[in-house]
């Protein structure tokens, strides 16, 4: 009896949890076609937190509610307040991330703090690892990992470095349009086609193929 009480009260508080983050997840919709406020910002926080008291572990209203901290940064110059912010987003991903491990997206979104904040530690690298093992095949998790790849090259371990250029190949199969604009932005061309080229790897073939004969017209 008393376990089916508990279920009962449970399920009502999930039930109310919801109705909240609904309103939340409306709200940020919106900040796709309009700027979002600090008013904005201070009430879907607070239909989130109102959520994470009534469900307090439940890992999509925490990673919405790590979603919403990072997005803070556009709405702050002060570098304190946004380093702060970017502080308070990885404490929600990590808090989600312990509730579902196998999330792509809360690890892609840990590997995305932590290249804000500078922080290159073990969860960085863990997390570039993590995402790409969990979401070779989700176009967001993909140019996330490149980005953030790319940036940090030089400071990625080997194994990483391949996690990156894994993530690389997959999206040039879906997605080169935006894949090449990371690739030309952080000057990784000849990386690439050097890699290609002795992995002979057949996905990188058009890329490098078209870069050459730019490179021959210009010459």
């Amino acid at each position: 009896m008393c376990l089916l009480l508990w279920l009962t009260y449970l399920a009502a508080c999930w039930g109310t949890a919801d109705a909240f983050v609904k309103q939340a997840k409306f709200n940020m919709l919106q900040w796709q076609t309009k700027k979002m406020t600090l008013a904005d910002w201070q009430s879907t926080t607070r239909l989130l937190r109102i959520a994470l008291d009534l469900a307090p572990q439940h890992p999509e209203y925490l990673e919405l509610m790590g979603e919403v901290h990072y997005l803070h940064k556009y709405i702050t110059i002060s570098t304190a307040k946004r380093n702060s912010a970017y502080q308070n987003a990885l404490i929600y991903f990590s808090k989600a991330l312990t509730q579902r491990p196998v999330s792509a997206y809360t690890w892609t979104n840990i590997a995305l703090i932590k290249h804000q904040l500078g922080r290159y530690d073990l969860q960085f690298f863990q997390a570039i690892n993590a995402a790409t093992r969990l979401g070779p095949w989700e176009p967001q998790v993909q140019l996330n990992i490149v980005d953030v790849g790319l940036a940090n090259w030089q400071k990625l371990p080997k194994r990483h470095q391949q996690a990156v250029l894994t993530m690389l190949e997959q999206g040039m199969l879906h997605q080169a349009k935006w894949v090449t604009r990371f690739i030309e932005k952080y000057q990784f061309q000849d990386e690439l086609c050097e890699y290609g080229r002795s992995r002979q790897k057949p996905t990188f073939a058009n890329f490098c193929l078209n870069r050459q004969s730019i490179h021959n017209v210009a010459r």
